[in-house]
């Protein structure tokens, strides 16, 4: 279960247009303009020799404009430490395309509490 473990931790995201927040894999959530679909997974990637913090889903552009999704997802544990980021994109996605989202991970996996996303810069 996910819990908030110091005051800059943020709440838990709603499906809105938020700019970043705590959220739970399989549950969907928008960020900006574009919706994270329901059924993302956080896996183990070990397509490069290590075992790495890996999410796949889809993302959809829910704006009324061309648009490229740029989402950060940190895993942190207990103690608010960021154990791993995955860093994901799509294309220039036209308004009500849906896409797989492009995944980078970095960090090894292992047991975490919460998983946090966010717009990543431009």
């Amino acid at each position: 279960v996910a819990r908030a473990s110091d005051a800059t931790a943020s709440q838990p995201a709603k499906d809105d247009r938020a700019t970043a927040g705590e959220v739970r894999p399989g549950k969907g959530f928008t960020l900006g303009k574009h919706k994270t679909l329901p059924g993302w997974k956080v896996a183990k990637d070990t397509s490069l020799g290590e075992t790495l913090f890996s999410v796949t889903g889809k993302v959809k552009n829910v704006s009324d404009a061309k648009s490229t999704a740029l989402i950060h997802f940190k895993f942190l544990n207990e103690a608010g430490e960021v154990l791993g980021t995955v860093q994901c994109n799509s294309a220039d996605l036209e308004p009500g395309q849906v896409q797989a989202l492009n995944c980078i991970p970095d960090g090894k996996y292992r047991r975490y509490t919460r998983v946090t996303a966010e717009l990543a810069a431009n």
